[in-house]
C-alpha cells in the first residue's frame, strides 16, 4: 500500500496480515467491541484508512457499511439515522464539509476517528465556538508524547497549565485488556499533584 503523500513523496509500504490483526485488536481494545457495531467507510479501499475499516469489521465480525467515494449529503443521512453508524473514519476536508452541511449530534455515533492529516486551526476554532454556545469554556492544546508515556505527559501538562482537576475517561477494563494496554487513568491517578476525576462510560460493560 502505498502512504498518502501528505508530508512527504508517496512510498509504497509492506503490510502484513500480522500487521492489520494487531492493528484490529489494538483498537477493539482502545474503542471498544460490540457485535453490533456498524463502521461507516467513506474513505477509499487505496487509503489505509478505508482498508482498515473493511479488515477490522472482517476480523471483528462487524459490519462495515461501504461508500464508494464520499458524498456530503449521503454520509450525512447515514449519520442522522438512529440506527446509524457507531463508528466513522474521516479526514479533516470531510469533517468540515459535514459541519459545514449541518451535523450535529448523530444519534448512534460512538467514536469519529480523525486522521490523514494534521488538524487545521479553523476546525479547532469552530470546535471552541460550539463549546462556547453551550457554556464550556475552552483552550486547546496537543500534547505530543514521542519518547515519554502518554500518561506522564498528561501529568507534565497539568502542571505546566495549573490545573485544579484533570478530568479522564475510561472504559474500566480488566485482565487482558487491561495488560494490553495498561491503564492511563490508573497511572495518572497515582502521580498527579491536582485531583483527578475518571468518569466511566455510561454504556462500557461491567464485569
Amino acid at each position: 500500500m502505498h502512504t498518502s503523500g501528505t508530508s512527504a513523496d508517496a512510498r509504497a509500504v509492506e503490510l502484513t496480515y500480522g500487521n492489520w490483526l494487531w492493528s484490529a485488536l489494538g483498537s477493539a481494545v482502545a474503542l471498544g467491541h460490540d457485535p453490533g457495531e456498524r463502521w461507516l467507510c467513506c474513505l477509499p479501499p487505496s487509503h489505509v484508512g478505508g482498508l482498515s475499516i473493511l479488515l477490522r469489521s472482517a476480523i471483528g465480525a462487524t459490519t462495515a457499511i461501504v461508500h464508494e467515494r464520499f458524498d456530503t449529503e449521503r454520509v450525512l443521512a447515514e449519520l442522522r439515522d438512529p440506527a446509524g453508524p457507531t463508528l466513522v473514519s474521516l479526514v479533516p476536508t470531510t469533517l468540515a464539509r459535514l459541519l459545514d452541511a449541518g451535523l450535529e449530534r448523530p444519534p448512534a455515533l460512538r467514536w469519529a476517528l480523525l486522521g490523514g492529516a494534521p488538524i487545521g486551526p479553523g476546525l479547532l476554532d469552530r470546535a471552541q465556538k460550539t463549546a462556547a454556545e453551550h457554556g464550556v469554556g475552552s483552550e486547546m492544546q496537543l500534547i505530543e508524547a514521542r519518547g515519554h508515556r502518554i500518561a506522564d505527559r498528561i501529568v507534565e501538562a497539568a502542571r505546566e497549565a495549573k490545573c485544579d482537576l484533570v478530568v479522564m475517561g475510561t472504559h474500566g477494563r480488566r485482565g487482558f485488556a487491561h495488560a494490553l494496554l495498561g491503564s492511563y487513568a490508573e497511572r495518572v491517578l497515582r502521580q498527579c499533584p491536582v485531583p483527578v476525576l475518571v468518569a466511566r462510560h455510561p454504556e462500557a460493560r461491567k464485569g
